[in-house]
């Protein structure tokens, strides 16, 4: 998934190349790939594709075999998103960001402190910049999202408040293992100089004296963008603070799909496809590893008024 491969009878010019990509959730998909403009998207079954500059097109390739389509899909298709010229907008602001500065800024966060791909940090940047109210994180982990939201929040040149849950613990891990979660988070943030723009919430985020915290720091703000990076249990964290959430707000939610089921993925999915279902949540695109991005419809899809992903 994402490898380019080049036409061998396309026209010299930088733009001819065919981009890979597995339609592994219906008609919502994401894949890596620069400057192009892309104009139509056909749906097709279950496939490798690739779009031809020249067509503006996508055509169907050689179908997934059934080991790979177990791999990608475990079982149901995951609900597929209403429009597909908003995931497409989406993926042309991912492919824009990769050439500005601001992406190898994020190159180097994600290296440090996160286990993001970078691509939703680049997310999670622009829809801090973007995004009217407040910012929620919950699950901050050792700060990568954090920063990144602090960095969007200050290219926004609006004040905006950012609260970050994080209950602390020890992680082993090969590139980001530590053994005090809350003392690196807060040592990361002030080292990239954000940790006045962060109210750093300690504890769990379903906990009453936590959501009274997080209640207090929000005031009368809404909430324009939640991330959602903690255990399995999405679900829970949505229902504790959905009352604050501004209608359309962003939605950032890690650990929904990956090649193997397992403890964490298979309940956050599940959590995730039922919001959907019921009108809650509104697809946007996978991007990452296993990153899920939408909107809050506030339980109200027919009033729910879709604005555009770009920058105004």
């Amino acid at each position: 998934m994402g490898k380019h491969y080049p036409f061998s009878d396309s026209q010299p010019d930088p733009e001819s190349f065919a981009a890979s990509f597995v339609n592994c959730v219906g008609n919502t998909f994401s894949f890596a790939l620069a400057n192009v403009r892309i104009s139509r998207f056909q749906r097709r079954s279950n496939g490798v594709g690739w779009f031809d500059a020249g067509a503006r097109e996508f055509a169907c390739g050689i179908p997934k075999s059934p080991q790979q389509t177990e791999a990608v899909n475990p079982g149901k298709p995951i609900t597929q998103a209403a429009s597909h010229n908003d995931c497409l907008d989406l993926m042309h602001r991912v492919m824009a960001y990769r050439h500005e500065p601001i992406h190898s800024e994020l190159m180097k966060i994600r290296d440090k402190y996160s286990m993001l791909h970078v691509d939703v940090l680049i997310l999670v940047y622009h829809f801090a910049k973007l995004c009217s109210g407040a910012i929620l994180e919950i699950g901050a982990f050792v700060g990568g999202a954090t920063i990144a939201a602090a960095l969007g929040v200050r290219d926004s040149g609006q004040e905006k408040k950012l609260i970050a849950v994080e209950p602390g613990g020890s992680v082993k891990h090969k590139r980001l293992g530590t053994r005090n979660i809350l003392r690196d988070l807060e040592r990361n943030l002030a080292r990239e100089r954000v940790a006045n723009m962060v109210t750093l919430v300690k504890g769990k985020s379903f906990k009453p004296e936590t959501m009274s915290t997080v209640r207090q720091a929000l005031g009368s703000d809404q909430v324009g963008m939640l991330i959602l990076d903690a255990d399995a249990a999405k679900r829970r964290d949505v229902d504790c603070y959905r009352d604050k959430f501004a209608e359309g707000s962003w939605m950032v939610i890690d650990d929904i799909y990956g090649a193997d089921a397992n403890e964490k993925i298979t309940p956050s999915r599940a959590d995730v496809d039922a919001l959907v279902a019921e009108g809650l949540l509104d697809p946007l695109g996978f991007y990452g590893w296993s990153t899920w991005v939408g909107r809050w419809r506030g339980g109200n899809a027919r009033s729910f008024n879709r604005r555009s992903v770009k920058p105004p």
